[in-house]
């Protein structure tokens, strides 16, 4: 078995593992690891091996991700967009649906009752 996965770290331990390439935040760095597992080791439970990234592994020159900047408000806007395409696609499997409530002029998602679309 072989795979990719990154590490991101801050000085305090690892934050999260990701399979795809990871939006950083400040203070974090992504250690990419390539995993490759003899199929002999799946037939035991439990298998022990050591990580240990220094300053000669950095490959200087290149770069396989553009650092930059994102504000709190772009991380919360692209949660808020991520809520509501979940939101619509629950819609879209008939287990929500959409209610506009004209006093406050917001749009509620609320519980489909079944055989009601």
């Amino acid at each position: 078995m072989r795979d990719v996965v990154y590490l991101v770290c801050t000085k305090s331990g690892v934050e999260r593992l990701r399979k795809t390439v990871p939006l950083l935040k400040r203070g974090e760095v992504a250690i990419k690891v390539s995993v490759e597992v003899d199929d002999e080791l799946f037939k035991q439970p439990i298998v022990e091996t050591e990580l240990k990234a220094e300053e000669k592994h950095i490959i200087k020159g290149q770069a396989s991700v553009q650092a930059n900047e994102v504000s709190e408000e772009e991380h919360e806007a692209a949660d808020i967009k991520a809520v509501e395409a979940t939101l619509e696609e629950l819609v879209a499997q008939g287990l929500l649906k959409r209610e506009f409530d004209p006093k406050t002029q917001r749009i509620y998602y609320v519980r489909a009752v079944e055989g009601e679309q």
